[in-house]
């Protein structure tokens, strides 16, 4: 955490060239998202986005208009020329992709509609560093926000790519971050991973953990409401929020509330969130004979998803990897401390803000045996379940997305701080102005 600086209405750019979210659907890249922005917002600060929304670049101050991106020599016609030419010669000897003109094109966009900003923060993703030059073009510093491992992510989603594409995916990202003025990351275990595995230096890597609505996620709510809205029994519920990717361990989750059942015939587990790995997991529980104990419930607005949560008797987070550094620590885990619930959650790293005991359990990950054990503790004991959920709840009161912004904030005005001093020290530095 940084200390506390003078105030200074900013200027920000917010940038998402690759990965993107989607704004208008639900997601936590997109909560994420629309919460920092916002919340820079509040304290005063002046937003401009410009991004990917529905595969389109665009700009915008409100994020509810976006505007086409005005661009300079990247629409020239001797740069159109050459583009054209070295990608036909590209495709042809099948030359690994660079994204040297994706980038440029982004960074040309950026270099229009950002001039007289102070600084640029980007949400970053796989091998985009038009961010990067556009700061370099602008002279005003870059802060990178890395939420995961990107490299990693990739090879668990199983996609196929080609030994020397993926050394150069990798190497132009870890050159990225490097060149970075700073890195933002959301776990003290991504940070880690950063500095000792891809070498960045370590005064460069700041933690700044997600926040939660505080609010939203501690009112009071008509129970039986929302079991009439949803469908859901009055028996124990056992709920699980986020997406279907691999290291989420859906699969786990179904796998081990078969013996939960065993033991607890009564309970029912709800899982919101959707994904490319829903099928499967409706599969497994279809196979394992728990197809009405098990209900998805798809993606929902942030008041339902705090709505399903005071409704459960135990939220859990089963991330099964050994490594915590494919992922920060999950948006899910500031809700559920926030709804003040009895939480089972891995022992994975990204689970570092659930201290066992506390406030929550912690079993061993990737064991469904150990996984079921928390679950059914939980909903055996109703004196444990409520004083660890009224620890998680005290906790999170620390983790509100105003904290979040204010982080933020001071990291950039210490930036903003070393870039002066940095070009006090160089004054013959120039500024290029729009093309």
């Amino acid at each position: 955490m940084t200390g506390s600086l003078s105030p200074r209405q900013l200027r920000i750019g917010y940038l998402m060239q690759n990965g993107a979210p989607d704004l208008s659907q639900i997601s936590g890249p997109q909560l994420h998202t629309l919460a920092v922005i916002n919340g820079l917002i509040k304290l005063g600060h002046t937003v401009r986005a410009v991004g990917f929304q529905k595969d389109r670049l665009g700009w915008s101050d409100d994020l509810q208009e976006w505007s086409p991106p005005r661009y300079g020599f990247t629409k020239r016609r001797w740069f159109r020329y050459v583009e054209s030419l070295l990608r036909r010669i590209q495709y042809e000897l099948k030359i690994p992709f660079l994204g040297l003109f994706d980038s440029l094109h982004y960074a040309d966009a950026c270099h229009h509609h950002l001039d007289g900003f102070d600084v640029l923060y980007e949400r970053h993703g796989y091998m985009g560093f038009g961010g990067l030059i556009a700061a370099r073009w602008l002279g005003v510093p870059v802060v990178l926000e890395l939420n995961g491992n990107i490299i990693r992510e990739i090879d668990e989603r199983g996609l196929s790519i080609p030994p020397l594409q993926r050394r150069i995916g990798m190497w132009i990202t870890i050159q990225t971050l490097k060149s970075a003025d700073r890195v933002v990351v959301v776990s003290e275990a991504l940070r880690q991973t950063l500095i000792h595995e891809y070498g960045i230096p370590t005064g460069k890597v700041s933690v700044v953990l997600n926040g939660v609505n505080i609010e939203l996620f501690s009112q009071p709510h008509d129970h039986d409401a929302i079991r009439s809205r949803h469908g859901l029994p009055s028996d124990p519920i056992v709920t699980f929020v986020g997406s279907f990717e691999p290291w989420h361990g859906v699969d786990l989750l179904v796998s081990s509330f078969e013996q939960v059942r065993q033991r607890h015939p009564d309970s029912q587990l709800v899982i919101v969130g959707d994904g490319s790995g829903k099928d499967k997991a409706v599969s497994r529980a279809n196979d394992l004979g728990l197809g009405d104990r098990v209900r998805f419930l798809g993606r929902l607005p942030q008041d339902q998803v705090a709505a399903v949560l005071s409704i459960s008797r135990v939220l859990v987070a089963p991330y099964p990897f050994e490594s915590g550094d494919i992922v920060g620590t999950p948006l899910k885990i500031m809700e559920y401390m926030a709804a003040g619930k009895g939480i089972v959650a891995s022992t994975a790293p990204i689970h570092e803000r659930i201290e066992d005991g506390v406030t929550g359990l912690r079993v061993a990950q990737a064991n469904e045996k150990a996984l079921a054990d928390g679950i059914v503790k939980l909903l055996e004991n109703d004196e444990l379940c409520a004083s660890l959920g009224g620890n998680a709840f005290r906790q999170a009161q620390t983790y509100s997305w105003d904290h979040v912004s204010a982080e933020l904030a001071n990291i950039f005005m210490e930036v903003l701080g070393h870039a002066s001093e940095t070009a006090q020290a160089q004054p013959g530095s120039v500024r290029l102005e729009n093309s």
